[in-house]
């Protein structure tokens, strides 16, 4: 998030930005891979606005984690996106939502086409890691 409570503008996106490149800087001494998740926010709700940042940054260190719950809530082509971050994704986020929200959506009562995504990501060579959030 560039911000949280507060109303997001130029400033905070610019300070995420700035944040941003200095994390994946200090991550990349380190050798560390950090990857940036889908969010229930708009900053960061979809993998073509996460790529964004990755062309922004031009660093190997920094990946992408979708999660197909929060992308599946926003007004995103789920599979589209999923197969635009073939090379980027590192991990991918599972849960259940529904349009607009984002938390306590049991398994099966949300809109997301679980076994679509997971066929998309077969099909397009993902053989990464699959973490379940539950509430």
């Amino acid at each position: 998030y560039d911000v949280y409570y507060q109303e997001a503008n130029n400033e905070t996106r610019r300070r995420f930005r700035d944040g941003l490149k200095e994390s994946v800087e200090m991550a990349s001494r380190a050798q560390v891979t950090l990857a940036m998740e889908i969010m229930d926010y708009p900053l960061m709700n979809s993998i073509s606005k996460a790529l964004g940042y990755a062309h922004y940054l031009n660093n190997p260190w920094f990946q992408l984690y979708p999660d197909i719950g929060n992308l599946s809530a926003w007004d995103n082509d789920v599979q589209m996106e999923l197969q635009a971050g073939i090379g980027h994704i590192v991990a991918v986020h599972v849960k259940d939502t529904k349009p607009g929200v984002f938390k306590n959506v049991p398994f099966g009562e949300g809109v997301v086409d679980f076994e679509r995504c997971f066929e998309t990501l077969k099909q397009s060579g993902y053989c990464g890691p699959y973490l379940i959030e539950m509430w």
